[in-house]
C-alpha cells in the first residue's frame, strides 16, 4: 500500500512540479508550509487508485476475490448470497458501488437483507479513500496500512453480525446458500478502464476537495458561534485592563492570556474558555470511546474524533487526528492510535447516509421509503460495527 502511494506521488510530481514536492516547498516557504494537501496526497492518490481498481475489475480479478470470500462467509455465517456479496464488495468498493453487484436482487431483498446491505456499506470505506488515510497517518503510525486493510476485511462479518442482531431475518431470502455474482464490466478494454477510472477518480477527488472546504468552514463557523459568549465576556474583562502595556494585543479568545492580564493588574474576574464543536462532540461520544478500551489518557481526543466522524465525516476526523499527532506525537498512546484508526474507518456519518439512500434508491425506486426508514438505524449499526472491530483488536494487542 505504501509503495502504491509512492507511485501516485510520482504522477503528482510530474504534473504539479514543485507544488507536489514537500522538500522544495519547505526550503522556499518554511517547514510549516511544506505540504499542499490537494496536490501532494489527496487528489493524486484517489485518481491513481480509482484507475487501478477499474483495471482490476475489467480483468475480473476483483470479482474472483469477492466471489471466493463471499462463499466462505456464506458457509460460516449462513447469510444469503446477495447480502454477503454486497458486504464483501464493500471491502473494496464504496457504499453505492458495492450494491451494484447485486442490482438484479435489490427489488426482492427482504427487509433484513436490505438493512444488512446498508449497514455493511456504512461500516467500511472505499479502497480509493482508504489509501488517502494511509497517507495521512503513515508518519505517526508506520503500520497504518496493515491496520486499515485488516479493518476493511473485518468490517464485512462485523457489519453482517450487527445488522442481523438489529433486524433478524424473518423471511426467506431468494439467494439463501447461493453466491451468484453479477459480472458487469462497463469498459471495453483495459485502456478504456484505466482512463475511465482515472476520470472517475478526478470527479471523486474534486468532490472530496469541495466537501473538505465546506466542512472545515462549517466547523470554524460552529466554533465561532459556540465561543461567541466567552469572547464577549473576555472582551469586557479586557476593557478593565486596557491601560496595561500589551493588553491591546491580547485576543478575547485566549482565556489564559486574559486571565494573566487580570491577575497582573489586580483586577477581579474570571476569563471564560471559548467552547468548541469538538468539545461538544467529545462529551456526547465519551461513553463510546470508553467502551472501545482506549487508555484514560486518550478518552477526550478519541471521543472528539468519533464525534467528528459521525456528525461530519471520517475524512475530517482522520485529518484532525493526523494534525493532532503532527503537533504532539504523544497526544495519543500507541494503543489509542491503533484503536482510533479502526473505529474511524467507516462511512458512518449523516452525509453518507443521505448519499447511500439516494444511490440505492436510484437503482430500486420502489423501496425509497423503506430505505429512508432504515437510514438512521443503519447509521447506528455502521457505527457499532466499526467500533466492534476496534474492540476485537483491543483484545489482541
Amino acid at each position: 500500500m505504501v509503495a502504491l502511494l509512492e507511485h501516485s506521488a510520482e504522477g503528482a510530481r510530474f504534473v504539479f512540479g514543485p507544488l507536489a514536492k514537500p522538500d522544495v516547498l519547505g526550503k522556499a516557504l518554511g517547514p510549516e508550509n511544506s505540504v499542499i494537501f490537494a496536490f501532494q496526497s489527496l487528489v493524486p492518490t484517489i485518481i491513481f487508485f480509482a484507475a487501478l481498481m477499474a483495471v482490476l475489475y475489467q480483468l475480473g480479478i476483483m470479482q474472483r476475490i469477492v466471489r471466493v470470500v463471499a462463499k466462505l462467509v456464506v458457509r460460516v455465517m449462513e447469510t444469503s448470497g446477495a447480502e454477503t456479496l454486497s458486504a464483501v464488495g464493500n471491502v473494496f468498493l464504496g457504499m453505492v458501488e458495492a450494491p451494484l453487484m447485486i442490482r438484479p436482487y435489490l427489488e426482492k431483498l427482504t427487509r433484513s437483507e436490505l438493512f444488512c446491505v446498508m449497514v455493511c456499506g456504512l461500516s467500511n470505506v472505499a479502497g480509493t479513500v482508504l489509501a488517502v488515510y494511509v497517507g495521512f497517518l503513515h508518519d505517526a503510525l508506520p503500520d497504518i496500512a496493515g491496520h486499515l486493510i485488516t479493518m476493511s476485511v473485518m468490517s464485512a462479518p462485523a457489519g453482517l453480525l450487527v445488522a442481523k442482531l438489529m433486524i433478524p431475518e424473518d423471511g426467506e431470502p431468494e439467494t439463501r446458500g447461493t453466491v451468484e455474482l453479477l459480472d458487469e464490466r462497463p469498459y471495453h478494454n483495459m485502456m478504456d478502464a484505466f482512463t475511465g477510472g482515472a476520470t472517475e477518480g478526478l470527479r471523486i477527488g474534486a468532490s472530496v476537495v469541495a466537501m473538505l472546504i465546506a466542512m472545515v468552514a462549517l466547523v470554524h463557523f460552529a466554533n465561532s458561534a459556540l465561543g461567541w459568549p466567552a469572547r464577549v465576556h473576555n472582551a469586557h474583562l479586557l476593557a478593565q485592563v486596557e491601560t496595561v502595556p500589551g493588553a491591546e494585543q491580547l485576543a478575547a479568545g485566549d482565556a489564559a492570556a486574559v486571565q494573566a492580564a487580570l491577575d497582573g493588574a489586580g483586577k477581579p474576574g474570571r476569563a471564560w474558555q471559548p467552547r468548541t464543536f469538538q468539545q461538544a462532540a467529545g462529551w456526547l461520544f465519551r461513553p463510546l470511546a470508553w467502551c472501545l478500551g482506549v487508555p484514560r489518557h486518550d478518552l477526550v481526543p478519541v471521543s472528539q474524533l468519533l464525534g467528528e466522524r459521525t456528525v461530519l465525516n471520517e475524512f475530517i476526523a482522520y485529518l484532525d487526528m493526523a494534525d493532532m499527532l503532527k503537533k504532539d506525537k504523544d497526544a495519543l498512546t500507541e494503543r489509542g492510535k491503533i484503536l482510533t484508526s479502526y473505529a474511524l474507518c467507516a462511512f458512518a456519518n449523516f452525509g453518507s447516509v443521505a448519499i447511500m439512500i439516494g444511490g440505492i434508491a436510484a437503482m430500486v425506486p420502489t423501496r425509497r421509503r423503506e430505505l429512508a426508514e432504515l437510514g438512521i438505524p443503519s447509521l447506528i449499526g455502521g457505527t457499532l460495527a466499526a467500533c466492534l472491530t476496534a474492540c476485537v483488536v483491543g483484545v489482541l494487542i
